[in-house]
């Protein structure tokens, strides 16, 4: 199973097709100009999809504008195990 991090990197990659694997991890709003408000609601619609995240929970990445930041909000959001 892909972990958080390969799933992320993967809906990064369908939204910033331009964007090198390597410089993914790295990259944040404002980085480059192809991230406006409508590539971050399509960015966060990709999320919802591959992590199975309703629309109404999606407002959890709020103020999240890098990779790092809505990694972070999935860890936070992933069920504690037994």
């Amino acid at each position: 199973m892909q972990d958080e991090f390969e799933k992320l990197e993967g809906c990064f990659q369908k939204v910033f097709p331009f964007l090198a694997r390597d410089a993914i991890p790295g990259c944040a709003h404002g980085d480059f100009p192809q991230w406006d408000s409508l590539a971050q609601a399509t960015l966060l619609a990709a999320i919802g999809e591959e992590f199975g995240i309703e629309l109404d929970d999606l407002n959890d990445f709020e103020g999240a504008t890098s990779f790092a930041l809505m990694l972070a909000v999935l860890r936070e959001r992933r069920p504690a195990r037994p």
